[in-house]
């Protein structure tokens, strides 16, 4: 079920935790079915997901894996 994703434990990091983790981090959410993915992870990490590139990398992450 959804509410047991919320369970589940994960640690993603690197040096400052934010670009790179904070991508990583809501592209798993968003395999989890996480809603909307980049404010949940800054909820955690405040700064996460540091620009619009990486922004839209993580909106359009399902569109990505579907056209390759």
């Amino acid at each position: 079920a959804a509410s047991d994703v919320y369970k589940r434990q994960v640690l993603i990091h690197c040096n400052a935790g934010l670009g790179r983790s904070g991508l990583v981090a809501a592209v798993v959410c968003k395999e989890l079915k996480i809603p909307n993915a980049i404010n949940f992870v800054r909820s955690y990490r405040k700064g996460a997901i540091e620009n619009e590139a990486q922004e839209n990398f993580v909106i359009n992450w399902k569109l990505m894996t579907r056209l390759s």
